[in-house]
């Protein structure tokens, strides 16, 4: 059965100096990826996005998920989805029960 092609929504957050995750393979990937996708450069090294430029990083990443995550929850037709999606737009709790250890 072939299903149809859904976008997956990438967000980069890309460290210009980033001795971990080296900028240049970082945006060879984010130029292979579809749409929709969004680069965000910053300035430092890998771990200074998430310390001296915190509060850009996390706007940036709560945008995004706000709305790429808001849309493809409305937007999945699958009979489950509905149902949780009409649950949580009166408040109810739509969380997955944890998973039982098999061991």
């Amino acid at each position: 059965m072939d299903l149809p092609h859904r976008p997956h929504p990438l967000l980069m957050l890309v460290a210009k100096d980033d001795d971990v995750a080296p900028a240049d393979i970082a945006l060879d990937g984010f130029n292979r990826a579809r749409e929709p996708k969004k680069l965000v450069l910053t300035d430092g090294d890998h771990f200074l996005s998430y310390i001296q430029q915190f509060e850009l990083s996390c706007t940036v990443a709560i945008d995004w998920f706000d709305t790429h995550l808001r849309t493809a929850e409305k937007n999945d037709s699958r009979p489950d989805q509905e149902a949780r999606f009409a649950a949580s737009s009166l408040g109810t709790d739509t969380r997955v029960p944890p998973i039982r250890s098999l061991t």
